[in-house]
């Protein structure tokens, strides 16, 4: 990958061409004549002289890279300008720098400068500035000419970099501009006819080094031996020979150096340093190696040792023929970080690094076969860079279009419009081919655009760790191996960690396997065993650590957040793989019928065999590669939503709009988008919001269904008028049933479309132009002037029954259950309504409807009639008697004022038009309950239920331990037609005493008396507790009656209470004051009452035990017997002591029985003949009580029984009279009476 520069670069003052140094200084030129170099110095300077241009190919050990400088300094020496000399490494240029300020008699900083990233040791007198390629190319931003140079010098431009091959391409477009511009081209090895040719035939320089012999040595590592042990193998070799001489070891990277050295220092040889060097090592750390001691040196170093610096002393080099190399993949269409094979010409370059001083000796660590197949030369970095990359350096650093840059080795077009398609598609250009924000940060991360994209979005949705290991594992081969031989087995192995849905999880749980099973740093052993057992390559797997160590430290050098290594844990699948998908929004596809997969630009593929996806497709897939063997195939895929395009790559969507429609609830215009995105529809019917897309065709739309509709919920003082105005003239049209015949809405729509703003498409957007506009629309402005005209009061918004008055809807919607008019009640108000009074319609509707009524009488009166319209108005300009049907009243008027023999059944209603029925729409509360088409008797006597229980509600309250509210009424009459009578009464709860209406007036009467009781249960509390724990009762009667009923005690108790209270029931207690006015007299009276009721409560038992005496010994027929066990066995039920006027009523029915009995022994069959008048009433009260839940609770049913005890007095002894005459018959209408309710 191409190298960074920084945007801290120290800006200098430039120095246009006419300017001279501020403080001419010479420098102390002096060459030392052991470097071959110095032997051509005359000719260099005058080729410099003479040629604007001038290549130099010098090999190792010639001395250029230090001389050259002070040459171009002397074919110059008229010009006090600075020299720039470019380094492609800091450690090269900081190096070369300090020994040319040392040659020169010159302090570093002064005449003799040096620039690298985040450090600058240069001033106004700088003669010679050493800096790094990437700082020449950072100036060019403002310096566009590099005026404050006089001469150039390019170092190493045989390794070809992007920043060389920029600045070469760059400087070869400024020549013409800056002809005083001197440049040099520097390199040990060089294709010089292609640079003599590129610089228009540039005069080209060789320069043979100064070397004693290097013998060479092939290695080649043992079968599975890792690369610390074989570079201990071949510096024991070198002990061997000499035990002193330093040694070069070169290493691919900076983890491979730590490994090393943590073995090697093991080893603790006498009198031996371990040093490493690297670029990323400290400016203090790297100066060591330049620096010997006493001590013989073992330099770990990377491929910053092969060129421009010399290390002093160097005996040996150890060359392991590995280079970390970032190269492009077209298959994968991915930039990666990847250790392969060096060229011959870097390892010519290494063993260079010996034999300067003594004979030397160069171990390869791989074999004379692997180094001669190896390429000739490394590859230039345009050649192994993804183009995207490439184009996205070329736009930060402001250098022309990459089709216009001259390269030495141009691009191909293709390249270029898919390096240009790549970076459109993850949004680092914009469509004008410009860099984006997002580009930038793209630009600063040293990995495929691509995967630089995902690590972006991974920033935002909180997956950098996750992403961090996915994109270094995406950056290398895959670490999994599946050997013909052997691939049933692999694929056994590989299986523990596979997700069905993705192949990216897959990835992440053998991570997760490795570092959390094995622990975060296994030991080689450990790693290589679980390895070789699960089929993984052990070499790609370190790499695939070591680069995402590599990537956790560029995230971290951007200072993004970034917590601190541990073992991951739960995997989210969505944010995950929306991070990918911004690194790979064109590899989608969705899936097609013949289990292919349509993608994006018309490319159709397969899921890779291999891929977890493969048995079990989904709709939808995103894959890391699509890569052509036989077919297309996708490797490396997973399930998405492809909804998530359009947030992570609106760009690359396009969105079709249609069916916009105004949307009242919201406020706004809707459309339904659909996304494509590469030719795939991605989203079907998103409701989106019209207005931003299309702001006119909304306006429109909401102008005419929002405003002209009225259909707008927005409350604004500045709009009431113009709706006021809408509701006036459409209400007019639907009451006349004319729709349209009114109102002007094209006309109306340009007063509008002219008043309102441009951007009044929402109902947001009018009440903010509503807050400081006012619309001025009249009514003669949304009208047609021709029409005829109407009176308003003929179609009136109310109509009144008697005092109550309801609301009309009219509705013009032929052939709908409302067309026509609709009268609006309340349940309970229905039963003011009279029968006939929804015939009569309204007065603008009556005149059609008699019309048509009369159309429907035999043609022998419409004959007569006519014409029947005249007969209409007559008829209509009488006012109507809403108790009265509409037929019968026309019919009577036919006959008195036309003496025409109508009867009201000879009019045919069924004829006419349903509109013209007036419908009934029945609410309860803000619910619709019913709609009637027509109002019957059953339904008004329901509303009457239902209006009388609404009065009732509001009478009641709830229980509360004093008397509840005011006095009470003694009924209430409600205002129906029946006028209903209620009857208020208290009530009691455990918890108190409340108050509400019943609706019969014995039900009312026995409720409350109980809660009158209660009531003085609450306020005297003590008294009656008194009672209750020593009754007047004798201990004998208190079994008998425990026997018969186990709360009788309460229930005497409570007699006692209301019988004094009440004055024996001659006194009515309605109000507060007259119940505490009673209270304090039955507080003083209730024992004695208590010991009254307990003695007439005796004589009832004596009697009945009286009567079950005789029955025992009496001989009757079984039926008697068992009727008056029944009889005997319900008035002395549980609970009978709450009988209403037990004490008087019971005393009558026992003599009655007695008497019954005596006459049953004379003649038995006139007491069953009587017995039969009375079972069938018997039989009905039985069936009603077996439905009752609680018996004493029924007062009616309790009541009835007492009705059926005085028939019974009647019928077997007539001689003791009852309070009313009582019969079958009046037993019957009772009965009824009471069914009815």
């Amino acid at each position: 990958m191409l190298c960074l520069t920084t945007s801290r670069m120290n800006k200098k003052k430039h120095i246009s061409k006419s300017d001279s140094l501020p403080s001419p200084m010479s420098l102390h030129i002096k060459y030392p004549s052991e470097l071959p170099v110095s032997n051509r110095r005359d000719e260099i300077i005058e080729t410099i002289q003479k040629h604007q241009v001038v290549i130099i190919c010098g090999t190792t050990g010639s001395g250029k890279t230090t001389q050259l400088p002070k040459m171009v300094y002397e074919a110059g020496s008229q010009k006090k300008q600075r020299i720039g000399i470019t380094q492609p490494r800091r450690l090269a240029a900081t190096g070369m720098a300090q020994r040319v300020a040392e040659e020169t008699q010159s302090e570093l900083g002064k005449q003799v400068g040096v620039q690298v990233r985040f450090d600058n040791k240069t001033t106004d007198e700088t003669i010679l500035k050493f800096m790094t390629d990437g700082i020449l190319l950072a100036e060019t931003r403002n310096d566009r000419a590099l005026n404050q140079y006089s001469a150039l010098i390019i170092d190493e431009a045989h390794e070809r970099s992007l920043n060389i091959d920029f600045l070469l391409g760059y400087i070869k477009t400024i020549l013409p501009k800056r002809p005083d511009l001197k440049v040099v081209i520097s390199s040990a090895t060089l294709d010089a006819d292609s640079f003599s040719c590129y610089f228009d035939n540039a005069p080209v320089i060789q320069v043979e080094g100064r070397t004693f012999p290097v013998e060479d040595h092939f290695l080649p590592p043992a079968k599975e031996e890792e690369l610390t042990q074989h570079i201990t193998r071949a510096i024991q070799q070198i002990n061997e020979i000499d035990d002193e001489g330093d040694i070069l070891i070169f290493l691919p990277g900076e983890r491979e150096i730590r490994q090393a050295d943590e073995k090697l220092s093991g080893k603790r040889w006498p009198h031996t340093e371990i040093l490493p060097l690297y670029g990323r090592l400290s400016m203090r750390d790297q100066q060591r190696v330049f620096k010997p001691g006493k001590n013989r040196r073992i330099i770990l170093a990377t491929n910053v040792a092969e060129t421009s610096i010399t290390i002093p002393r160097i005996h040996y080099v150890i060359d392991s023929g590995l280079v970390r190399m970032s190269r492009y993949n077209p298959r994968t269409q991915v930039q990666g970080l990847q250790i392969e094979q060096v060229s011959q010409a870097s390892a010519r370059q290494r063993r260079g690094r010996c034999g300067r001083i003594t004979d030397g000796i160069c171990i390869y660590l791989y074999s004379q076969e692997t180094f001669e197949n190896s390429g000739r030369y490394t590859d230039p970095e345009i050649r192994r860079t993804s183009l995207a990359g490439v184009i996205l350096q070329m736009n930060l650093l402001k250098l022309p279009a990459i089709d216009r840059f001259p390269f030495i080795d141009p691009p191909q077009h293709n390249r270029i419009a898919e390096g240009y398609r790549t970076l459109t598609d993850i949004g680092a250009i914009d469509s004008k081919r410009m860099i984006t924000p997002l580009g930038r940060e793209m630009a600063r991360m040293p990995i495929d655009p691509h995967l630089a994209r995902m690590l972006i979005q991974a920033r935002t949705e909180g997956m950098l760790a996750e992403l961090l290991i996915l994109t270094a594992f995406l950056s290398i081969p895959d670490v999994r191996e599946r050997p013909s031989e052997k691939a049933d087995a692999a694929d056994r192995a590989h299986k523990q960690w596979v997700e069905p849905t993705s192949d990216f999880i897959t990835i992440l749980n053998l991570w997760k396997h490795i570092e959390n099973d094995l622990g975060h740093r296994p030991s080689h052993t450990q790693l290589r065993k679980f390895c070789t057992k699960n089929f993984i390559n052990f070499r790609r797997v370190l790499e695939w650590r070591n680069l995402v160590s590599d990537l956790r430290n560029v995230v971290k050098e951007l200072k993004w957040k970034l917590l601190p290594n541990q073992p991951l844990g739960e995997i989210s699948y969505i944010p995950l793989h929306r991070c990918l998908l911004a690194g790979i929004p064109a590899n989608i596809g969705c899936k097609s019928e013949d289990r292919s997969f349509e993608g994006a630009r018309n490319r159709r593929f397969h899921i890779f065999p291999g891929s977890a996806l493969f048995q079990k497709s989904p709709h939808w897939v995103m894959s890391f590669a699509l890569v052509e063997t036989t077919r297309l195939y996708a490797r490396i895929n997973a399930q998405f939503d492809p909804e998530w395009l359009t947030e992570i790559a609106p760009h690359l969507c396009k969105s079709v709009y249609d069916q916009p429609v105004w949307n009242a609830q919201k406020g706004f215009v809707y459309a339904r988008e659909t996304h494509f995105s590469g030719g795939l529809q991605i989203t079907t019917g998103r409701r989106v919001h019209y207005g931003p897309i299309h702001p006119e065709q909304a306006r429109e739309i909401f102008i005419r269904e929002a405003l002209l509709k009225n259909d707008i919920q927005l409350e604004h003082p500045n709009l009431k008028p113009f709706l006021a105005l809408l509701w006036q003239v459409t209400t007019l049209e639907e009451k006349v049933r004319r729709p349209g015949m009114l109102f002007n809405a094209q006309n109306t729509f340009h007063c509008l479309d002219k008043q309102l703003g441009s951007n009044v498409y929402s109902k947001s957007a009018l009440k903010e132009w509503l807050d400081q506009h006012q619309l001025d629309i009249q009514l003669e402005q949304i009208i047609f002037s021709d029409r005829e005209k109407f009176n308003p009061q003929q179609y009136p918004d109310h109509l009144t029954f008697g005092e109550q008055s309801y609301s009309l809807i009219y509705t013009f919607d032929p052939g709908e259950k409302l067309d026509g008019i609709a009268l609006v009640s309340q349940s309970n108000q229905l039963a003011q309504i009279p029968l006939s009074g929804p015939d009569w319609l309204v007065p603008g509707w009556l005149p059609e409807k008699v019309e048509r009524l009369l159309k429907t009488l035999p043609k022998q009166i419409r004959t007569a009639l006519q014409p029947l319209s005249s007969v209409g108005e007559k008829f209509t300009a009488i006012p109507p008697d809403y108790e009265e049907s509409l037929t019968r009243a026309l019919a009577h008027f036919l006959q008195q004022n036309y003496q025409q023999p109508v009867d009201p059944d000879d009019f045919n209603a069924d004829a006419l038009p349903p509109f013209l029925q007036m419908k009934i729409i029945e609410m309860k509360g803000e619910e619709i309950h019913t709609i009637h088409q027509k109002l019957d008797e059953n339904e008004l006597q329901k509303s009457t239920q239902d209006r009388v229980k609404s009065l009732f509600k509001k009478w009641e309250l709830s229980p509360q331990n004093n008397w509840p509210g005011d006095d009470l009424p003694h009924e209430l009459i409600c205002s129906d037609r029946k006028k209903t009578r209620g009857y208020p009464a208290l009530y009691a709860t455990p918890n108190g005493v409340g108050r509400r209406v019943y609706r019969f007036l014995i039900e009312a009467e026995n409720e409350h008396q109980t809660a009158l009781a209660q009531l003085f249960r609450f306020t005297y509390a003590d008294p009656v507790h008194y009672l209750e724990k020593r009754p007047p009762i004798a201990t004998s009667m208190q079994l008998e009656l425990s026997l018969l009923d186990t709360h009788f005690l309460t229930d005497v108790t409570d007699l006692a209470i209301i019988q004094s209270l009440t004055n024996n029931a001659t006194l009515a207690i309605r109000s507060p004051q007259q119940f505490q006015q009673q209270a304090e007299q039955t507080r003083a009276d209730l024992y004695e009452t208590f010991e009254q009721i307990a003695k007439q409560l005796s004589e009832l038992l004596k009697l009945r035990s009286e009567i079950s005496e005789q029955l025992q010994i009496l001989s009757c027929a079984s039926e008697i017997a068992e009727d008056i066990e029944l009889q005997l066995g319900f008035l002395f039920r549980p609970g009978f002591i709450r009988t209403p006027q037990l004490l008087q009523r019971y005393p009558r029915y026992l003599k009655a029985l007695k008497i019954r009995l005596q006459r049953i022994r004379s003649n038995a069959q006139a007491d069953l003949r009587k017995q039969a008048d009375i079972e069938p009433f018997i039989d009905r009260l039985s069936e009603k009580m077996l439905e009752t839940e609680n018996i004493n609770q029924a007062h009616r049913l309790i009541e009835f029984a007492m009705f059926i005890e005085e028939f019974r007095v009647n019928r077997f002894a007539p001689e003791i009279k009852t309070p009313r005459k009582i019969s079958a018959q009046r037993l019957e209408d009772i009965w009824q009476s009471l069914q009815s309710h």
